[in-house]
Protein backbone atom coordinates (compact mmCIF):
# COMPACT_ATOMS: atom_id res chain seq x y z
CA UNK A 1 0.00 0.00 0.00
CA UNK A 2 1.03 3.68 -1.13
CA UNK A 3 -0.35 6.36 0.74
CA UNK A 4 1.57 8.77 -1.66
CA UNK A 5 0.28 10.36 -4.67
CA UNK A 6 2.28 11.22 -7.65
CA UNK A 7 -0.60 13.58 -9.59
CA UNK A 8 1.11 15.76 -12.19
CA UNK A 9 -0.28 18.77 -12.97
CA UNK A 10 -0.16 19.82 -16.56
CA UNK A 11 2.55 21.45 -16.99
CA UNK A 12 5.31 19.03 -16.23
CA UNK A 13 8.32 21.28 -16.91
CA UNK A 14 7.05 24.18 -13.87
CA UNK A 15 5.72 21.01 -11.73
CA UNK A 16 9.87 20.00 -11.69
CA UNK A 17 10.72 23.67 -11.13
CA UNK A 18 8.29 24.07 -8.12
CA UNK A 19 9.40 20.68 -6.71
CA UNK A 20 13.21 21.90 -6.59
CA UNK A 21 12.23 25.45 -5.38
CA UNK A 22 10.16 23.62 -2.67
CA UNK A 23 12.96 21.53 -1.96
CA UNK A 24 15.60 24.76 -1.91
CA UNK A 25 13.16 26.77 0.18
CA UNK A 26 13.22 23.17 3.00
CA UNK A 27 17.26 23.43 2.94
CA UNK A 28 16.47 27.39 3.88
CA UNK A 29 17.27 29.54 0.61
CA UNK A 30 20.06 31.04 2.40
CA UNK A 31 21.10 33.28 -0.74
CA UNK A 32 22.65 35.94 1.39
CA UNK A 33 25.46 33.57 1.81
CA UNK A 34 28.69 34.70 1.02
CA UNK A 35 30.00 32.90 -2.18
CA UNK A 36 32.26 29.84 -0.82
CA UNK A 37 33.65 27.44 -2.73
CA UNK A 38 31.15 24.14 -2.70
CA UNK A 39 33.00 21.32 -3.37
CA UNK A 40 31.01 18.59 -5.97
CA UNK A 41 30.30 15.64 -3.64
CA UNK A 42 28.12 13.29 -2.26
CA UNK A 43 26.00 14.95 0.96
CA UNK A 44 23.29 13.54 2.80
CA UNK A 45 20.64 15.44 4.86
CA UNK A 46 18.09 13.85 7.30
CA UNK A 47 15.07 16.21 8.00
CA UNK A 48 12.05 16.03 10.34
CA UNK A 49 9.21 18.45 11.47
CA UNK A 50 6.78 17.84 13.92
CA UNK A 51 4.18 19.43 11.62
CA UNK A 52 5.04 16.41 8.85
CA UNK A 53 3.21 13.21 8.47
CA UNK A 54 7.08 12.14 7.16
CA UNK A 55 10.84 12.57 7.84
CA UNK A 56 12.99 12.63 4.77
CA UNK A 57 16.53 10.80 4.21
CA UNK A 58 18.01 12.91 1.52
CA UNK A 59 20.97 11.78 -0.98
CA UNK A 60 22.87 13.53 -3.57
CA UNK A 61 24.97 11.94 -5.49
CA UNK A 62 28.00 14.11 -7.84
CA UNK A 63 25.54 16.95 -7.80
CA UNK A 64 23.39 15.73 -10.31
CA UNK A 65 20.80 12.82 -8.40
CA UNK A 66 18.89 13.22 -5.50
CA UNK A 67 17.08 10.15 -3.50
CA UNK A 68 14.28 11.68 -1.30
CA UNK A 69 12.99 9.10 1.03
CA UNK A 70 9.95 9.34 2.74
CA UNK A 71 9.25 7.38 5.99
CA UNK A 72 5.93 7.78 7.59
CA UNK A 73 6.05 9.07 11.75
CA UNK A 74 3.29 6.52 12.40
CA UNK A 75 5.00 3.47 10.79
CA UNK A 76 6.16 1.22 14.24
CA UNK A 77 9.59 0.92 13.81
CA UNK A 78 12.58 -0.33 16.41
CA UNK A 79 13.05 2.73 18.08
CA UNK A 80 16.82 2.41 18.84
CA UNK A 81 17.04 5.14 21.80
CA UNK A 82 14.07 2.78 23.46
CA UNK A 83 15.05 -0.55 22.64
CA UNK A 84 11.42 -1.16 21.93
CA UNK A 85 9.03 -0.69 18.68
CA UNK A 86 7.41 2.20 18.42
CA UNK A 87 6.31 5.66 15.87
CA UNK A 88 9.00 8.09 15.61
CA UNK A 89 5.94 10.58 16.04
CA UNK A 90 6.40 9.93 19.55
CA UNK A 91 9.71 10.86 19.59
CA UNK A 92 10.48 14.94 20.57
CA UNK A 93 11.95 14.87 17.08
CA UNK A 94 13.33 18.38 17.70
CA UNK A 95 15.50 17.09 20.65
CA UNK A 96 15.63 12.71 19.78
CA UNK A 97 16.72 13.84 16.03
CA UNK A 98 19.80 11.73 16.15
CA UNK A 99 17.83 8.60 17.56
CA UNK A 100 14.74 9.12 14.90
CA UNK A 101 17.54 9.24 11.96
CA UNK A 102 19.48 6.04 13.84
CA UNK A 103 16.05 4.35 13.86
CA UNK A 104 15.43 4.54 10.44
CA UNK A 105 18.97 4.20 9.38
CA UNK A 106 19.54 0.90 10.95
CA UNK A 107 15.83 -0.76 9.96
CA UNK A 108 16.03 0.12 6.36
CA UNK A 109 20.03 -0.65 6.34
CA UNK A 110 20.89 3.18 5.02
CA UNK A 111 24.03 5.14 5.00
CA UNK A 112 24.27 7.39 7.92
CA UNK A 113 23.63 11.09 6.70
CA UNK A 114 26.46 13.61 7.29
CA UNK A 115 23.65 16.43 8.67
CA UNK A 116 20.61 16.53 10.39
CA UNK A 117 17.72 19.38 9.76
CA UNK A 118 14.62 20.09 12.57
CA UNK A 119 12.51 22.49 10.42
CA UNK A 120 10.01 24.42 12.64
CA UNK A 121 7.44 24.40 9.86
CA UNK A 122 4.42 25.88 12.53
CA UNK A 123 6.65 29.48 13.59
CA UNK A 124 7.54 29.65 9.49
CA UNK A 125 3.88 29.24 8.96
CA UNK A 126 2.37 31.56 11.52
CA UNK A 127 5.03 34.43 10.40
CA UNK A 128 4.76 34.16 6.53
CA UNK A 129 0.96 33.60 7.14
CA UNK A 130 0.67 30.48 5.28
CA UNK A 131 -1.19 27.58 7.03
CA UNK A 132 -1.10 23.94 6.17
CA UNK A 133 -4.03 22.64 8.10
CA UNK A 134 -6.01 21.39 5.07
CA UNK A 135 -2.50 20.26 3.05
CA UNK A 136 -2.26 17.07 2.08
CA UNK A 137 1.41 16.19 2.86
CA UNK A 138 1.14 12.97 1.27
CA UNK A 139 0.58 14.65 -2.03
CA UNK A 140 3.63 15.44 -4.01
CA UNK A 141 1.48 17.80 -5.89
CA UNK A 142 0.03 20.15 -2.23
CA UNK A 143 3.69 19.04 -1.10
CA UNK A 144 5.53 21.46 -3.76
CA UNK A 145 2.27 23.71 -4.23
CA UNK A 146 2.86 24.65 -0.55
CA UNK A 147 6.37 25.25 -0.26
CA UNK A 148 5.79 27.11 -3.06
CA UNK A 149 3.39 30.14 -1.83
CA UNK A 150 5.92 29.84 0.90
CA UNK A 151 8.54 30.61 -1.17
CA UNK A 152 6.53 33.39 -2.66
CA UNK A 153 6.28 35.09 0.63
CA UNK A 154 10.05 34.69 1.54
CA UNK A 155 12.25 37.97 2.19
CA UNK A 156 15.36 38.77 3.11
CA UNK A 157 13.98 39.73 6.79
CA UNK A 158 12.98 36.15 7.27
CA UNK A 159 15.97 34.52 6.03
CA UNK A 160 18.30 36.66 7.95
CA UNK A 161 16.02 34.79 10.58
CA UNK A 162 16.42 31.39 9.30
CA UNK A 163 17.68 30.51 12.82
CA UNK A 164 14.48 31.01 14.41
CA UNK A 165 12.51 28.35 11.66
CA UNK A 166 15.48 25.04 11.71
CA UNK A 167 18.14 23.79 14.20
CA UNK A 168 20.34 21.88 12.62
CA UNK A 169 24.23 21.01 12.27
CA UNK A 170 24.78 22.13 8.39
CA UNK A 171 28.08 24.80 8.27
CA UNK A 172 27.60 27.46 5.81
CA UNK A 173 29.64 25.69 3.33
CA UNK A 174 26.57 22.87 3.48
CA UNK A 175 23.82 25.74 3.43
CA UNK A 176 25.72 26.96 0.03
CA UNK A 177 26.31 23.72 -1.52
CA UNK A 178 23.16 23.22 -1.14
CA UNK A 179 22.38 26.44 -2.39
CA UNK A 180 24.40 25.81 -5.49
CA UNK A 181 22.96 22.16 -6.03
CA UNK A 182 19.42 23.83 -7.14
CA UNK A 183 20.81 26.81 -8.84
CA UNK A 184 21.13 26.80 -12.43
CA UNK A 185 21.56 23.34 -12.25
CA UNK A 186 20.13 19.98 -13.78
CA UNK A 187 19.61 17.62 -10.93
CA UNK A 188 17.58 14.35 -11.72
CA UNK A 189 14.81 13.97 -8.55
CA UNK A 190 13.52 10.42 -8.01
CA UNK A 191 11.40 9.69 -4.42
CA UNK A 192 11.02 6.58 -2.48
CA UNK A 193 8.13 5.63 -0.65
CA UNK A 194 7.67 2.54 1.82
CA UNK A 195 5.21 -0.58 1.47
CA UNK A 196 2.95 -0.88 4.28
CA UNK A 197 -0.05 -2.20 5.84
CA UNK A 198 -2.20 -1.16 8.26
CA UNK A 199 -3.30 -3.17 10.95
CA UNK A 200 -6.15 -1.26 13.33
CA UNK A 201 -4.29 1.61 14.42
CA UNK A 202 -0.94 -0.04 13.76
CA UNK A 203 0.94 1.08 10.61
CA UNK A 204 3.35 -1.62 9.41
CA UNK A 205 5.93 -1.67 7.16
CA UNK A 206 5.67 -4.48 4.78
CA UNK A 207 9.54 -4.82 3.87
CA UNK A 208 12.54 -3.02 5.25
CA UNK A 209 13.33 -1.90 1.68
CA UNK A 210 12.00 1.75 -0.63
CA UNK A 211 10.10 1.30 -3.66
CA UNK A 212 10.44 4.56 -6.68
CA UNK A 213 7.59 7.07 -6.68
CA UNK A 214 7.01 6.63 -10.82
CA UNK A 215 5.42 10.04 -12.13
CA UNK A 216 3.02 9.81 -14.20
Amino acid sequence: MNRFSNAYPSNKKVYMMRIKKSLLLLLLLLTFLLPLQAKQENKSIFIASKQLPFVLHVQTKNDKQMKIRFIPTDMILPIRCQNEPSTLKQLNLLEDIACARNSVEAFFSLPTCDNTLYLHLDRLAKDLKVPYQNVDFYNLKDITSYFSKLLKKMNIKFLLRYNSYVDSDLSLSDYYHYYKLFKGKKIKLTYFYVNQIQLDDLTLPMEATFQPLKHK
